[in-house]
């Protein structure tokens, strides 16, 4: 019989204490699973994507597991090592346990298919107890980012899109933000690789070398997570390729897989400095205040006066920003510098109406445009009378509207023949009616007879009716324009800004006997044989016009009287006389010589031909009066033109051009 101690010594309670504490820890945890393999070469889970990856640079090497070191092995101990449920290998411990026996080595064959791997091991202690570990799943993946389909392209900051990528957007921002579409299987860890370079056929499918980088968060994998954004360094910006920019990108993901290079989005790259320091432009027909339709006829130029600009590039292109009207754009040229302005564009407001608006124009440089100053213009395109149809040329609106009715000439011969002046209408002023009365109340109507350089009669519209309207054209205005048989007369509108001419009435005037006077000859003309002569530049117009009268005996006797007069057309039918120009010679009479041979006249330059700027022309008249008192005149025209193909050029006789 044994008797118990009735008192515990201090270090036998401890250790009671000890075992009660283990064995209430035993049966309420923790785990006792030991810890999982450890997986040399993978690549640990991080946050947002908890799988063990089988990294690319891996593939084909074999794989080494290994039992932690938070378990403590000793000799004659059993480990298992186990792969998806099999096991690999029971491995007796050695005395002493080697760091080799914690160890084990999975050939590369057995983890080259895409898939996911489970590894454990068990520990059997000396007593024979089992303890299996947490399993470890290695993830191998052999598919690229984006189901290995390429991504659509990149977005960049509209300004960059609208007006290309320039030196000023660079200097105001810190950096270019590029919005990258997500793939479709996003993941925390991917990486995009930005890459930048000029646009042409790829040698190589890859681009090499990314300029920027960013790694995908976790929060930027998450579903409904607005687009990752690449911000790339303005200052490296600076330092990349310039001209037509492919900018693209492609993911790669943790294990190393290369996504497919995203479809590329064009940016025009030009860090030259902008144009400055743009001057204002100006529209030298619009000096008086308004373009009008006689100015539109002219031709409306915008010009730039030197210097034009700061920064000029010699590919720098000038577009005119006209009213609503985008003008296509032309090359830069030496200033001052004109564009032309046709008349659709004039028009493209309205063709029949007045207005004010702002005019500018633009310097070119890729997608950049740096605008000038506006300037104000203002147009009045309203005719009296009835309106035009819409005229598509670009050279101005047609001066004739064939909407207008015609005028008639009223004869007093018997029976009446209109449009016919004959013996009955000698010494007398000429009747001319029009109806309807195109025009309306405070609106004018100015008749024109033949080549006279002014309207013979004019007739100003009020409230009373008017219908026909009836002009007079005096005798001795019919006296000077002489004989003709195809007379043309004509009249027009006029509201104080425009004016508008009718059709042509073809008038046989046989008051004037004298009939048959030649066509005056020029022999200075071009030699194309064209129906109407034409002075081109080749005929040296600053020299003068050289005007031949010829002979003519049938019509001519010696001591009759000849005047030679000249007038300047704006245009090449001699509708639109160009005030100014009048030249008339001092009358000749003729001898012997002259009537046979006939005799020159040469117009001036200065004053008569020079003005004459568009593919205009001149009419030569001359006046035949004979002994008996007896008129009869001839007029002749002759084109002038002294531009080139170019636009507004025009030869002179410090630039004549070439001439065979």
């Amino acid at each position: 019989m044994t008797t118990s101690r009735s008192t515990l010594s201090a270090a036998e309670q401890t250790r009671q204490a000890f075992r009660k504490a283990r064995l209430e820890r035993a049966r309420q945890g923790p785990d006792p699973t030991p810890e999982a393999l450890e997986l040399n070469g993978a690549l640990g889970p991080i946050p947002g994507d908890d799988r063990n990856l089988w990294p690319k640079t891996q593939w084909g090497k074999d794989l080494t597991v290994r039992v932690p070191n938070s378990l403590l092995l000793y000799p004659y101990e059993v480990i298992y090592f186990v792969m998806d449920g099999d096991e690999l290998e029971r491995r007796v411990l050695n005395d002493p346990v080697t760091p080799e026996d914690r160890e084990f080595v999975i050939t590369a064959d057995k983890i080259e298919d895409e898939g996911v791997y489970v590894f454990e091991y068990q520990h059997t202690n000396q007593d024979g107890n089992t303890n299996p570990s947490s399993p470890r799943s290695l993830s191998v993946d052999h598919l690229p980012p984006n189901d290995n389909v390429a991504g659509s392209s990149p977005e960049l900051p509209q300004d960059i899109i609208d007006n290309g990528l320039t030196l000023a957007y660079l200097d105001a921002n810190a950096t270019v933000d590029v919005t990258i579409p997500r793939s479709s299987d996003i993941t925390a860890g991917d990486e995009i690789l930005l890459y930048w370079g000029p646009v042409g056929p790829r040698q190589d499918p890859d681009p090499v070398v990314p300029v920027a980088r960013l790694t995908v968060t976790e929060a930027a994998a998450l579903p409904g997570a607005d687009r990752p954004v690449v911000s790339l360094d303005s200052d490296v910006v600076k330092t990349l390729k310039e001209g037509l920019i492919a900018v693209l990108y492609r993911y790669v993901d943790r294990t190393g897989n290369l996504g497919q290079p995203s479809r590329w989005q064009e940016v025009h790259v030009d860090l030259a400095p902008l144009a400055e320091n743009l001057v204002a432009p100006t529209v030298p027909l619009a000096a008086d205040g308004l373009i009008d339709r006689a100015d539109a006829r002219l031709g409306v130029y915008l010009e730039i006066p030197a210097p034009g600009y700061g920064n000029q590039q010699p590919d720098d292109l000038i577009e005119v920003n006209w009213e609503s009207t985008t003008v296509p754009a032309v090359p830069l040229s030496d200033f001052r510098m004109q564009i032309f302005v046709d008349w659709p564009t004039l028009s493209a407001g309205g063709a029949l109406n007045a207005r004010a608006f702002k005019v500018s124009y633009s310097v070119v440089r890729g997608l950049a445009k740096t605008p000038s100053p506006e300037i104000d213009i203002a147009v009045d395109f309203a005719v009296a009378g009835i309106d035009p149809d819409p005229d598509p040329n670009p050279d101005g609106p047609d001066p004739i509207n064939d909407k207008l009715p015609r005028v008639v000439i009223k004869s007093r011969e018997t029976p009446p023949v209109d449009n016919v002046l004959g013996t009955a209408d000698k010494d007398q002023d000429a009747r001319v009616e029009l109806t309807p009365n195109p025009v309306a109340d405070g609106q004018f109507l100015r008749l024109y007879w033949g080549a006279l350089p002014s309207y013979v009669d004019e007739v100003v519209v009020t409230s009373t009716p008017i219908d026909p309207v009836v002009f007079t054209v005096p005798w001795d205005k019919i006296q000077e324009s002489g004989y003709s048989d195809k007379l043309p007369v004509y009249y027009t509108t006029w509201n104080g800004t425009n004016e508008q001419e009718s059709v042509r009435t073809e008038v046989d005037v046989r008051i004037v006997e004298t009939v048959g006077l030649a066509d005056v000859e020029f022999p200075d003309r071009y030699p194309g044989n064209p129906t109407t002569p034409i002075i081109n530049c080749c005929s040296k117009p600053w020299d003068g016009i050289k005007a031949r009268i010829p002979g003519d005996p049938v019509n001519f006797a010696a001591g009759d009287s000849v005047t030679v007069s000249w007038r300047a057309y704006e245009d090449a039918q001699g509708n639109t006389p160009i005030d100014g120009t009048d030249y008339t010679f001092p009358a000749l009479t003729l001898d012997d010589d002259k009537v046979n041979d006939g005799f020159l006249v040469t117009v001036p330059y200065d004053d008569h031909i020079e003005p004459i700027v568009t593919r205009g022309s001149g009419r030569v008249t001359y006046v035949l009066t004979k002994a008996s008192g007896q008129i009869g005149a001839h007029s002749t025209l002759v084109i002038v033109t002294r531009v080139f193909s170019s636009g507004p050029s025009l030869c002179t006789p410090q630039y004549p051009g070439v001439c065979s």
